[in-house]
């Protein structure tokens, strides 16, 4: 049984000094892309673009990682934390009162929410053949609602998390852009010409 290889003094020293290398690029890294991805986040914000502290930061992202040829990670500590807190806020923004809405419309929502996930994965399976995008990536990109949690759960779910994020942003700009013109329009024909139309609000104020 050979014995065991003790380290020197020396290589004691420049294992730690390699470790809190890395370590201390990482944080540099973290601390450059909040630089970059704050200011993207208030312009988008003060432009009116829907969810704009999503979209706002992805699109710094992409120009940040096509201007210097390379991919940028958080490390995996923060990208946990980012996790926790927007599964938080997205189950917050969800009221109690809204339990006793569903209860007599529950059968048309199941019937809904069944059709809605058999087009997904029909969507899904479409990109797949036709794109050659991987069943996961189509799948979860092809979701309607959640962007933000859907696209974080991505990575851990085997998909790639650029190409969901392209496939659902592009969605919630044309859902955003599109519903307010569909409702305001549209609606009153289908129903008929004596129904009232409904206010309906400005793109900025809808989420995904």
């Amino acid at each position: 049984m050979p014995s065991p290889r003790w380290k020197t003094p020396r290589q004691i020293g420049r294992s730690l000094w390699l470790r809190a290398r890395h370590r201390g690029r990482a944080l540099g890294e973290c601390i450059l892309i909040g630089l970059v991805a704050t200011p993207a986040g208030l312009a988008f914000s003060r432009i009116g673009i829907p969810v704009p502290w999503l979209l706002g930061p992805l699109f710094a992202g992409l120009l940040m990682a096509l201007a210097t040829r390379r991919p940028w990670r958080v490390p995996r500590s923060v990208h946990t934390v980012a996790q926790a807190l927007m599964g938080v806020a997205f189950g917050l923004r969800l009221p109690p009162d809204v339990f006793g809405i569903i209860g007599p419309r529950l059968p048309a929502m199941a019937l809904l929410v069944l059709v809605t996930a058999l087009l997904s994965i029909g969507n899904g399976f479409l990109l797949w053949r036709w794109a050659r995008i991987d069943p996961a990536t189509g799948f979860l990109g092809s979701i309607p609602g959640a962007a933000g949690s859907i696209v974080a759960a991505a990575g851990d779910l085997g998909a790639d998390a650029r190409l969901v994020a392209v496939l659902q942003y592009l969605r919630v700009l044309l859902v955003a852009f599109v519903t307010p013109f569909a409702v305001q329009h549209l609606a009153p024909l289908i129903a008929g010409s004596n129904s009232p139309v409904v206010p309906v609000p400005e793109p900025a104020s809808f989420q995904a």
